[in-house]
């Protein structure tokens, strides 16, 4: 095995983006038409748990 896998073994998370001070607040910006929709898009996501 490489230095480089063992240093990264399968099966641990990293951050999607270096940005995860931003949180939700990107989701909660996106215009998706209506109000209805919009908190239906973000309980979806799994905003506000």
């Amino acid at each position: 095995m490489s230095a480089a896998r063992e240093s990264h073994p399968h099966g641990v998370k990293r951050s999607a983006s270096p940005d995860d001070d931003l949180g939700s607040s990107n989701w909660e910006a996106a215009d998706l038409g209506n109000e209805e929709r919009k908190q239906k898009f973000l309980r979806l996501m799994g905003a506000g748990k």
